[in-house]
């Protein structure tokens, strides 16, 4: 497995009472809340403001999962829109023994359960303003089968509640998908069934359906085409819609925004069925593999200088494919 990756996000904010998506410079503010003059404000500011604000003197501690993050160090260049760092966050809620290898002796409890274990992952934020204005480009770090993004995407969308004042606004952070994804389901002859999987039932969804070990059920909703036909999708097959499929929103009886973990679907091709699993997989998202000859290393992880030359070449590829302006790697490392 390897160690290190980038993986490239989209983010975008949805005004959930009106049903779409903001420019990112464009951001509605209530001016009662906030007890300013303008009436809106930019996304950008808001998150290097978040990156300021929280800092090792400040620590976001989400007690529910037991996760902490804080910024250890960021970089803003608004000429370019860009915001890189560095995230330390980590776990706790548990107890572990240590083993000094070379002295090959056994620390017990040297983790406490309120220990949470610290690790450096590298960010970039790219906010463009020419086409994509609803819509940017978040690259995350991540160690093994490690990550921030949940937690990120959590307490990003509280403090743009809390700056903005308005509860009707959503944070939408969702992987690319890549060329391969896509090029597969364009090149199919017919799209034969799209099956939405959710891992865990909650206890009131089961509770409705008079299920009592909802632990060991785990949900399945297929949409099937009729015989000698094939599903169609409004607007065609595009990376937008592979994401919205990723946080699809369904009415299940009285719940809404349900959210599957994976997604399957079933294309004929050549006379032949495959299911595309869409869960995150190595050749489904989009995701640049670090090779740890091209790093430099600190602490046994790889340093931000490093990964900010691999990770703005990673942005461009990104933004060719999303039709959007390039940025100059070499103006931008030397400004």
């Amino acid at each position: 497995m390897a160690r290190f990756k980038l993986v490239p996000y989209s983010i975008r904010i949805k005004d959930i009472s009106r049903d779409r998506y903001v420019a990112l410079d464009k951001i509605p503010v209530n001016r009662i809340h906030t007890n300013s003059s303008n009436s809106f404000i930019d996304f950008y500011g808001i998150f290097v403001d978040f990156c300021d604000r929280y800092t090792e003197n400040n620590i976001i501690n989400r007690e529910d999962s037991q996760k902490t993050l804080f910024f250890e160090r960021y970089t803003s260049k608004p000429s370019y829109r860009i915001v890189y760092g560095t995230i330390k966050s980590g776990d706790y809620g548990y107890e572990a023994d240590f083993l000094d290898i070379r002295q090959r002796r056994l620390i017990r409890s040297a983790r406490q359960s309120h220990h949470s274990e610290l690790i450096p992952f590298f960010f970039l934020l790219h906010l463009p303003l020419v086409r994509n204005r609803d819509r940017g480009f978040l690259i995350l770090e991540t160690f093994r089968n490690q990550g921030i993004k949940s937690i990120l995407q959590d307490a990003l969308e509280g403090y743009l509640k809390d700056i903005t004042g308005q509860n009707n606004l959503r944070l939408e952070i969702n992987p690319l998908i890549s060329q391969e994804l896509v090029q597969k389901l364009e090149s199919a002859d017919r799209i034969l069934e799209i099956k939405f999987i959710k891992r865990k039932i909650p206890r009131n969804v089961a509770d409705k359906n008079l299920l009592e070990n909802y632990e060991d059920i785990y949900e399945e909703r297929s949409f099937k085409i009729k015989r000698n036909r094939s599903l169609r999708f409004i607007g065609g097959i595009t990376d937008n819609l592979i994401a919205k499929l990723k946080n699809v929103e369904y009415p299940y009886y009285e719940i809404q925004d349900e959210k599957y973990d994976q997604i399957k679907i079933v294309i004929e091709s050549e006379g032949s069925t495959h299911t595309l699993t869409i869960n995150g997989g190595p050749k489904l998202r989009e995701r640049r593999i670090l090779n740890p000859e091209e790093l430099e290393f600190e602490g046994g992880f790889p340093t931000e200088s490093s990964l900010l030359t691999i990770a703005i070449s990673y942005l461009n590829y990104i933004l060719e494919r999303n039709d959007e302006n390039l940025i100059n790697r070499e103006e931008f490392i030397r400004s």
